[in-house]
């Protein structure tokens, strides 16, 4: 967006509220943040609201669900790339695990198939004004359990995640909800302290899933989850299988049309792959680098995928030597040839990232440093010696063996950096073992992979913010001067102010270099020609949750 929408004082937006029948719409809010998309009209079912468009679709023959008339019945089995160890909706243990949780429960604000926010477990939504969000709740909503779903349960699951004994993902990003409201059993009001541009994108998100206050109680939802989603929990048996059936009484009318859904953990890359050519499994998540184009190119399958949102990097510890020297930290930025990673770790699925984090397009972007950290093997050399490493030194390097977009990427950076004097022994580890060391803030680098959660700037906040994001605790990262402007990009609706501090943002990262960016990725999912229905969205960091409406032709 080019205007510059000024930020919104209290009598401005009262007055905009009195004009539009008494509230702000929160599609005329969100224009103002300058988002990714403008924002769009929705309505499903029995309410309306305003939503944002927050996160494209694509699928092997383009956003729409591939088209024939839905059929009903039939599992559906899913090669998983990792075992779910915790099905609490407000933990994050990674993807796998978020996208069985996706089907388990909902949010108040969903995604439709092309990355729209629509109505979830709230009908209608509204800003009463830039602090004050009232949600009208979906009734006749039933829990798991048969129990009916009310605002009590939206009450708890806020209050829950404030609890810091529980470890909530987004506990940090609803910080500024001073007050709920609930005026009766279909009405949930939050009050916030200071406007929230990214509110609604925070209330979508998979770890803001409403969970049940009495089942809660009683049960713990580590191993035990129960929800109001399309499907309801049934078993799992660790390492070998997740079983989950049909939700019969799901709100949105009539889906899902599997009966279920059999999701068998394989970490191994190629066991996972293999298990779809042979036609064991009929989707998978996670497709190797290795295996795209011959998938692709094969008419028996289906690819799903974006190369926008997926990104990858060696982030250091500044409590640990050496790299508490930022000279050897920009070492280590300029030694990565960034095009050999991504020709050998993604063979050209991917592309490099010698500059900024916010994509191009996005709010942020900034041209002018995207070629900061651009290969240089004897720029590297000379901040060695300047930092008193003439002949190099020997460290030690974190990363997992479960994922090779991961691990393929840790190789690659351990290769090149030996070729200018730094001994890097790499350390492999499975999944679930990898993220509890690298919580335990033990190494001093460590390799990792992710994606931004949704489409505006303020997504940088897990990755960067030292008091809200999770990421920078495990490596002791906190920058006063950058979590103030991500508190800053969050409470403003000019765009061009947005502009402006996000973009200061990601030029403090690359002077600061907690981390250096190595390459964006293609992500993708993949399944049988008889699978139908499925789209992927980059809306919620990947969500997968059009599960809800895939379909089996046979």
């Amino acid at each position: 967006m080019s205007e510059d929408f000024p930020r919104l004082s209290r009598r401005q937006i009262l007055k905009l509220a009195a004009g539009a029948g008494g509230a702000v719409t929160l599609s005329a809010l969100l224009a103002a943040c300058g988002g990714a998309a403008a924002p769009s009209s929705a309505s499903s079912g029995t309410g309306t609201a305003t939503a944002s468009s927050s996160g494209s679709a694509s699928t092997s023959t383009g956003a729409a669900a591939t088209p024939g008339t839905p059929k009903s019945g039939g599992t559906l089995r899913y090669g998983l790339s990792s075992d779910v160890i915790n099905f609490d909706a407000q933990i994050s243990t990674g993807a796998a695990a978020s996208d069985v949780k996706n089907m388990l429960y909902d949010t108040l604000i969903t995604y439709d198939q092309s990355g729209k926010m629509i109505p979830g477990l709230a009908s209608a939504w509204k800003a009463i004004d830039a602090s004050t969000y009232q949600f009208t709740l979906r009734q006749g909503v039933k829990w798991h359990s048969g129990d009916p779903f009310t605002a009590d349960d939206v009450l708890f699951t806020f209050q829950r995640m404030e609890d810091p004994s529980v470890g909530a993902y987004n506990a940090g990003r609803f910080k500024s909800i001073s007050k709920i409201d609930t005026p009766d059993a279909n009405t949930v009001v939050f009050h916030l302290s200071t406007p929230n541009a990214v509110f609604p994108y925070i209330i979508a998100d998979v770890n803001s899933a409403i969970v049940n206050r009495k089942y809660t109680s009683g049960h713990d939802l580590k191993t035990s989850p129960m929800g109001t989603g399309p499907f309801a929990f049934v078993s799992r048996q660790p390492g070998v299988q997740i079983t989950i059936k049909k939700n019969p009484s799901y709100w949105m009318p009539g889906i899902p049309y599997l009966d279920g859904i059999n999701f068998y953990p394989k970490p191994d890359d190629n066991t996972r792959t293999t298990a779809l050519l042979s036609g064991d499994v009929d989707f998978m998540d996670y497709v190797p680098y290795t295996q795209m184009a011959a998938i692709k190119s094969n008419s028996k399958l289906k690819m799903y995928g974006d190369e926008e949102i997926g990104f990858g990097w060696l982030a250091f510890d500044h409590t640990m030597k050496p790299f508490d020297d930022l000279r050897v930290r920009q070492a280590c930025a300029y030694a990565l040839n960034r095009e050999v990673i991504a020709q050998t770790a993604f063979q050209g699925f991917g592309s490099p990232m010698n500059g900024g984090l916010i994509p191009q397009g996005w709010v942020g972007y900034d041209p002018s440093i995207q070629n900061t950290y651009a290969y240089s093997p004897t720029k590297a050399k000379q901040l060695l010696a300047a930092a008193g490493f003439p002949n190099g030194f020997k460290t030690k390097i974190l990363s997992t063996s479960t994922y090779s977009v991961i691990s393929g990427p840790a190789t690659a950076t351990q290769a090149l950096l030996k070729d200018v004097g730094i001994d890097a022994q790499l350390d492999l580890q499975e999944w679930q073992i990898f993220l509890k060391t690298v919580a335990s803030g033990t190494y001093p680098a460590h390799v990792w992979g992710s994606a931004l959660p949704y489409t505006d700037p303020d997504a940088l906040t897990n990755f960067l913010s030292g008091t809200e994001g999770t990421i920078p605790k495990d490596f002791h990262y906190n920058d006063p001067q950058i979590n103030q402007w991500l508190d800053q990009g969050r409470q403003t609706l000019s765009t061009s102010q947005r502009q402006t501090i996000y973009a200061n943002i990601d030029k403090r990262v690359l002077d600061t270099l907690p981390y250096t960016w190595l390459v964006r990725r293609e992500q993708a999912e993949a399944s049988q020609s008889t699978v139908n229905g499925y789209v992927h969205l980059t809306a919620d960091g990947w969500s997968q949750l059009m599960l809800r409406q895939t379909w089996l032709a046979s």
